[in-house]
């Protein structure tokens, strides 16, 4: 169906831009600048329709960014360590968006940020670069940045074993992600 949008496309600018002054030809575009907005705007609308409402989809950028501004925003501006949950396993959009949004919005970077407290850092090439600016570290803030797994069991497993000896603080959902702040224990 897109491929028959975009050969009514070339159809309707090749008749216009060498109308001339052939009549024929200028109808002929103009019919099908007309077929090819009736289209645009009737057959493909419901697609269209579809992306506009809200959305809780929890891989949206707009949802992801939006975590991260709410743990700096309940950071207290100090330091904390993020760990976040993701059915994929490998956290790569938070790994790149605290680095990304976090560092060039909020001007540092949380003191670990990863799936969990000391996990390697074997996929991320060059690790010291994406390490710092710090505030205060390490930290007893904890924020838990957990999307929904249809693998319940693992995702309990993993935030228990994140939440031990910590207090819940604060707890708020965006879209389908829930985030957590926890103070650490001692």
């Amino acid at each position: 169906m897109a491929g028959l949008a975009n050969l009514i496309s070339i159809a309707t600018h090749l008749p216009v831009s060498f109308a001339g002054s052939n009549r024929n030809s200028t109808l002929l575009g103009v019919a099908l600048l007309i077929l090819s907005m009736y289209s645009h705007l009737f057959i493909f609308s419901a697609r269209y329709q579809a992306n506009l409402h809200p959305n809780h989809d929890p891989s949206l950028l707009t949802h992801e960014m939006a975590a991260v501004d709410w743990v700096y925003s309940h950071s207290s501006s100090g330091g904390f360590s993020v760990y976040s949950y993701l059915p994929s396993v490998f956290d790569y959009p938070y790994q790149y968006l605290f680095w990304w949004h976090g560092l060039h919005s909020f001007g540092y970077l949380p003191c670990e940020y990863s799936t969990y407290p000391g996990a390697p850092k074997a996929y991320m090439p060059n690790i010291k670069n994406y390490q710092g600016p710090t505030r205060n570290c390490p930290s007893d803030i904890r924020f838990l940045i957990i999307e929904p797994d249809a693998n319940a069991t693992t995702r309990n497993v993993w935030i228990a074993s994140l939440t031990e000896k910590t207090a819940l603080v604060e707890e708020t959902k965006i879209g389908d992600i829930t985030v957590q702040k926890y103070q650490v224990l001692r």
